[in-house]
């Protein structure tokens, strides 16, 4: 969430009080269990998004995602076909490490590696496209880089077609401002926002899920 430490403060003791659920998941992540998302194998979005994700999520959907970690483990060991495509090296062995743990449950995991950080167009070009590849798909997570030479928001502009029609777009940390357009980009899809404390973090974070119509 943007804005000043005490403003973030103030926000998310709000959401302790309004969500005694979210209060002790809180309590539990930050000051007893200490785990990163990927540890813990949650995506790093608002529990009210997990919450719903746990009582949709289905074995044998198919799950495409612009940057991996514990949301690609969540997926995986419910039962999903997940594929990510990563840009950071390091970060993909991280959640390769994870997967060798046993982490990956009965789902399967496809992790595509593809250095966009090098800044080179076509790769640039290639990591935005790759969701082209294997489409349409149930389920489509936006979670990836976010640099000026590559934002979220050119990976979204080629989600229309990609999604199976009643299935979701998850767009993570759309409380930012730099996303304020899409939902002029997804007209006539329905939007849900969940906004609140998520898995791993301190402050209040948003993320919006669009059904495909």
């Amino acid at each position: 969430m943007e804005g000043s430490t005490y403003f973030r403060v103030r926000i998310a003791l709000g959401h302790l009080l309004m969500r005694p659920k979210d209060a002790r998941r809180w309590m539990i992540d930050n000051f007893l269990c200490r785990k990163s998302a990927i540890e813990l194998a949650l995506p790093w979005m608002s529990w009210k998004a997990i919450d719903f994700l746990e009582s949709y999520v289905q074995p044998g959907l198919r799950v495409f995602e612009w940057g991996g970690g514990g949301s690609t483990l969540f997926f995986s060991r419910r039962g999903c076909h997940v594929t990510t495509v990563e840009s950071n090296e390091k970060w993909l062995q991280v959640i390769n490490a994870s997967r060798q743990q046993g982490n990956a449950g009965e789902g399967s995991m496809a992790i595509r590696f593809i250095p966009a950080e090098t800044q080179a167009p076509e790769k640039i070009a290639e990591y935005i496209h790759s969701v082209n590849e294997g489409a349409p798909w149930d389920i489509v997570i936006v979670d990836g880089l976010e640099r000026s030479y590559l934002s979220r928001m050119d990976c979204l502009r080629e989600v229309p077609g990609m999604v199976k029609k009643g299935g979701l777009l998850i767009v993570d940390d759309s409380y930012r401002a730099l996303y304020r357009e899409i939902p002029d980009i997804l007209h006539g899809w329905k939007r849900e926002v969940f906004r609140g404390l998520g898995s791993a973090r301190l402050g209040v974070t948003q993320t919006d899920i669009y059904h495909a119509p």
